[in-house]
């Protein structure tokens, strides 16, 4: 896997440098919304340029962020080529506009290409399904992490808490989202439920080994919710950014500022480097966090909690599974199939896949080990050829 993940990170540099810069897909990051939704644009709109063999050329000139200096402060450059119009002049992205050198591709609520996620390289999927539990996630992180390259001064500062913290390991990522969002996207979790897996990690883990320190690093952008961590849970030790939890909480303001940029970035850093995440997949920031977790380890798909929705991608096309073995039912919930059977996705639940079997038109529930994720006939190009 790690010859997977230096070949693509590799092939990733070379394509955002082509000294030509003859096909390009411009896109703009001031998405109106928050720091991970206007990431996920951005990979929505990499994972597309990928798939037509042009160079993204990213738009971070008005970002709502206003970083200090600009994106290449915070971040290294997207690619040297550069904008060739302004954003009205471009032809708008279609599945006709191969013969444009140069075009623009909106949000993906307004355009949805035929390559969009979960499809990937067929050549790639191929190689990572028998060492990875999610090779999806596997290749939205390398495209996430090449995105999130943090400049020197960026990666310094966050390194440099770690050693203030003595970041020790194992260490669980917790990410415990309050102010804007509860009531509109997500549902109110108390800590007690959020750390009732934390503890079953732990134990889990003292079953097989020694665990001397039982450390968990906490994102929130509730700065109560930190104290109350601190003072309910004495036998763990809490790595915390206050600062960062503070401004977080301010939904106008400080919520879009230099420093809050830099403390939300930390923290889907620090989340990203943790054994195990405990979150709500209905949060941009955890499912960030999650996606970067897969190029940092061998296989983390499987290394995390969600109190709410399962994975999934802003945007990404109707999920399909295939099935890979025969299956009888054995129960009135259960769904027959043969081998090469196509399933809608509907969902996931204590090792089930609920689909409709496309053939039959049957609902029901069948094995997660006797289905895997289609990907024959994506019309995503293959990569590995270019090595």
């Amino acid at each position: 896997m790690k010859s997977l993940s230096s070949f693509l990170k590799k092939y990733l540099s070379t394509s955002q440098n082509e000294s030509s810069c003859q096909r390009t897909l411009f896109c703009n990051i001031n998405k109106a919304c928050g720091f991970g939704c206007q990431i996920h644009h951005a990979v929505h709109c990499f994972h597309t340029a990928i798939a037509t063999k042009r160079t993204l050329v990213l738009e971070t000139k008005d970002w709502s962020y206003k970083p200090e200096g600009g994106w290449d402060k915070i971040f290294l450059p997207i690619t040297q080529c550069p904008k060739r119009q302004e954003e009205n002049q471009y032809p708008f992205f279609s599945e006709d506009s191969d013969h444009d050198p140069h075009v623009f591709l909106p949000i993906v609520e307004n355009n949805q290409p035929k390559y969009e996620i979960p499809n990937m390289p067929e050549d790639l999927f191929d190689e990572l399904k028998s060492i990875h539990g999610y090779p999806t996630v596997w290749w939205i992180g390398h495209l996430v992490s090449y995105i999130l390259r943090p400049t020197l001064k960026t990666l310094e500062p966050m390194e440099d808490q770690k050693r203030l913290w003595a970041w020790q390991t194992p260490v669980v990522g917790v990410h415990i989202r309050r102010t804007d969002k509860i009531g509109l996207e997500a549902k109110y979790y108390s800590l007690d439920e959020y750390m009732e897996h934390v503890e079953k990690y732990f134990r889990k883990l003292e079953s097989s080994q020694s665990v001397k320190v039982k450390a968990v690093f906490l994102a929130t952008d509730e700065p109560q919710v930190i104290q109350e961590a601190k003072s309910r849970y004495k036998e763990y030790i809490f790595y915390t950014n206050d600062h960062a939890a503070s401004l977080a909480n301010h939904v106008y303001g400080s919520r879009y500022s230099d420093s809050s940029l830099h403390g939300v970035f930390s923290d889907v850093y620090h989340l990203s480097n943790t054994d195990f995440l405990v979150c709500t997949m209905s949060s941009q920031i955890c499912r960030l966090a999650y996606e970067l977790m897969q190029t940092k380890h061998t296989d983390k798909s499987n290394s995390f909690v969600s109190l709410d929705d399962p994975y999934y991608f802003g945007g990404w096309l109707p999920k399909k599974v295939c099935a890979i073995e025969d299956h009888i039912a054995k129960s009135s919930e259960g769904l027959d199939a043969r081998i090469g059977d196509i399933f809608e996705h509907l969902g996931e639940n204590s090792g089930f896949v609920k689909g409709k079997n496309i053939r039959t038109g049957s609902v029901g529930l069948i094995p997660t080990n006797k289905v895997e994720v289609c990907m024959k006939g994506t019309p995503f190009p293959n990569i590995l050829n270019d090595k």
